[in-house]
């Protein structure tokens, strides 16, 4: 299961709020993991997924999408104040030069404390203005399409 780290340097290129977390990947790739807290179901992460995925196909000016991954990921919230020992690792640079550590405290001894730990659920999806052949959602059928479209 991959881990999402969240950290505001993710925030400067994409949306965020305490549910989701929506990036671009490419002109018309995009990505959006939806957090389950408070004993949200995979299902309803995978709706409102699909819900966020349609209002980033219509804000861009595109109708359909389609689904080219999705799946479970674990996300951590880097923004959260945590305790000394709790720290996320450092990269090996700075484990082994700046710190001037050379490897008495390795970094696989450090763990990413569990208390920041979120199960979260994730789609990938590319936009697309032609109905696509197979495996299309028209983004109009989620959410009510702007005047335009």
């Amino acid at each position: 299961m991959p881990l999402l780290l969240v950290s505001p340097l993710a925030a400067d290129t994409s949306s965020m709020d305490d549910q989701t977390i929506q990036y671009q990947i490419s002109e018309t790739e995009f990505g959006v993991v939806v957090i389950q807290k408070d004993g949200m179901t995979q299902q309803e992460a995978r709706k409102i997924a699909i819900q966020k995925a349609a209002e980033t196909a219509q804000k861009y000016s595109y109708r359909y999408f389609v689904i080219e991954s999705e799946g479970e990921v674990v996300a951590t919230d880097t923004n959260q104040r945590q305790k000394a020992e709790q720290q996320m690792p450092r990269n090996m640079y700075y484990e082994l030069f700046q710190s001037d550590n050379f490897g008495r405290y390795p970094m696989d001894q450090n763990t990413i404390p569990e208390s920041s730990l979120y199960p979260g659920y994730r789609i990938v999806f590319k936009c697309t203005n032609s109905r696509p052949p197979a495996g299309g959602i028209d983004s109009c059928k989620v959410i009510e399409c702007k005047p335009s479209q």
